[in-house]
């Protein structure tokens, strides 16, 4: 419960941190990417999921079937494809933006207690170098959870939970990628953020799962799901490892 509580207080905290740190005009940047992504992979997706769906009505004959088992087989390729590509566009997303969220998380945390973070061109890079690492190592890792969830899915009594754990772990590795831009410049080895992520894994996952929720409000949450997000976690994190300090 902590870790719930603690996503929670840090989202409602984040505006009045971006008010203060003079933040508010860095919703626009991520919209705008977010919405030129969004647009890319919605065009590629209908192109791959109508030529796949049009080679197996070939092979199969597909349009011998039934009407209704026609539309359900269709149906299931379509969601299939958006998940995917759903997918992939939050790995995308995580990567084309990591070095302006890297910026946000270090002006969040100069914010606070107006520390000063002198990196070198080299350390910038390194940063946003594990950065794509890391959401490269999450979205190989949510494939596969997922693509075993949606087999778990076969078994009647659990169908109905899969859409719930898909979420949860979706928002798992989100959450992660936030936290780790406070982890590394607070120099903890991607092997400290792992055991870190293990230990905080409550806060990671509903901080993710905020992201997600903000994020698929229509039109407004692409543009401020990623800074508010960012400045929450990091808000959370630094919560977290202070109080690890002193205890």
């Amino acid at each position: 419960m902590r870790g719930i509580y603690l996503a929670g207080e840090s989202f409602f905290e984040a505006f009045s941190v971006i008010k203060k740190g003079k933040m508010r005009k860095f919703y626009l940047l991520p919209g705008v990417i977010n919405l030129i992504l969004i647009n890319l992979l919605y065009r590629l997706s209908k192109y791959v999921s109508f030529n796949i769906f049009s080679k197996l009505e070939t092979y199969f004959n597909l349009s011998n079937y039934e009407n209704i088992a026609f539309m359900v087989i269709k149906v299931i390729i379509i969601v299939l494809s958006f998940l995917l590509y759903f997918l992939m566009y939050k790995a995308l997303l995580l990567i084309v933006l990591s070095p302006f969220l890297n910026y946000i998380s270090e002006r969040t945390e100069r914010t606070l207690d107006n520390r000063k973070f002198e990196f070198s061109f080299r350390d910038n890079i390194r940063f946003i170098w594990r950065g794509i690492v890391i959401s490269c190592k999450s979205f190989s890792k949510e494939m596969i959870g997922t693509l075993i969830l949606l087999l778990l899915g076969i078994i009647p009594f659990l169908s109905l939970t899969i859409p719930f754990f898909i979420f949860l772990l979706q928002a798992y590795y989100i959450g992660f990628s936030f936290m780790d831009y406070t982890l590394e410049r607070h120099n903890y080895s991607s092997e400290e953020s792992l055991i870190f992520l293990k230990k905080n894994w409550v806060f990671s996952a509903f901080s993710g799962a905020l992201f997600t929720v903000v994020f698929l409000i229509p039109l407004v949450g692409v543009f401020i799901a990623p800074l508010v997000s960012c400045v929450a976690v990091t808000l959370g994190t630094l919560k977290i490892i202070n109080n690890e300090k002193y205890n």
